[in-house]
């Protein structure tokens, strides 16, 4: 496999970012914003991941103070082979963003399980007031 594929292999193991997938994302951040090159839990659909060169996503975050905080809008998640997670975390549903995938995206991490998903699924019907 050529370096180019390789590095974008790392990136991106599919031909573009699926849903339930966790990549490093770079959060610029402005005023009271999440921060950082973080995890970020894909929340688009594959429909417009494949064909837009934005996609939405959650941020993840292990910081000791919002992981004893129990709030609807956010999804345990536990580290495991699967995701790849250096630490517990938290998937912030509230602080979902659209970014750009050549600007923002870096190295894919892993995956959340089915039932993370459907947590985060429900999460969001909360933020967005959906029932």
């Amino acid at each position: 496999m050529s370096k180019l594929l390789a590095n974008t292999y790392k990136i991106c193991p599919q031909s573009f970012p699926r849903q339930g997938e966790i990549y490093k994302v770079y959060f610029s951040k402005k005023g009271k914003e999440i921060g950082k090159i973080r995890p970020a839990l894909v929340i688009s659909n594959n429909a417009q991941n494949e064909y837009d060169n934005q996609i939405i996503v959650a941020p993840l975050t292990s910081e000791p103070e919002e992981m004893i905080k129990e709030r609807p809008f956010t999804v345990l998640i536990t580290k495991n082979k699967s995701n790849s997670l250096e630490k517990d975390s938290k998937i912030l549903l509230n602080r979902v963003q659209t970014i750009d995938i050549k600007l923002r995206l870096r190295n894919y991490v892993g995956y959340a399980s089915l039932e993370i998903i459907k947590q985060a699924q429900e999460a969001l019907k909360i933020v967005f007031d959906w029932e």
